[in-house]
């Protein structure tokens, strides 16, 4: 991970906090900001060189898809051009909701924007988002 990769993370990070219900640098925490989120974690390995192109597709296709979907919070990308590895990571009001989001095919269409960019089929897994306090 580069050092602008590293400095990214660190700059989108109060964003995804604030999503959750965290306290984001300085911030207090949200009023009645309790309990859980649901999140899927998406994670690519691009063909060498396309990591770029494949994080602009993710920028500019991917996300207003998910972005008109019921439930959705926020979205952050990770990027690691030396190893050509990219990670989302999605976060959901819902359980149901999360589950909804691949049930219309809308995964399907987004891999196949992805597709002669990657090496491999993305792999994902869904979690529990707990609030720490």
């Amino acid at each position: 991970m580069t050092q602008a990769d590293r400095r990214h993370l660190l700059q989108s990070f109060p964003a995804a906090w604030a999503a959750l219900g965290g306290c984001a640098s300085g911030a207090t925490e949200r009023p009645g900001a309790t309990g859980t989120r649901f999140a899927r974690v998406s994670s690519i390995v691009t063909r060498p060189g396309r990591l770029a192109e494949a994080a602009a597709l993710f920028r500019d296709a991917v996300l207003p898809a998910l972005q008109m979907q019921a439930g959705f919070l926020s979205a952050q990308l990770l990027t690691d051009e030396a190893s050509h590895r990219g990670m989302t990571i999605t976060l959901w009001a819902s359980d149901a909701e999360l589950r909804g989001s691949e049930g219309d095919g809308r995964f399907r269409q987004q891999v196949q924007l992805l597709g002669g960019l990657l090496v491999a089929a993305p792999q994902r897994q869904d979690y529990v988002a707990h609030l720490l306090p």
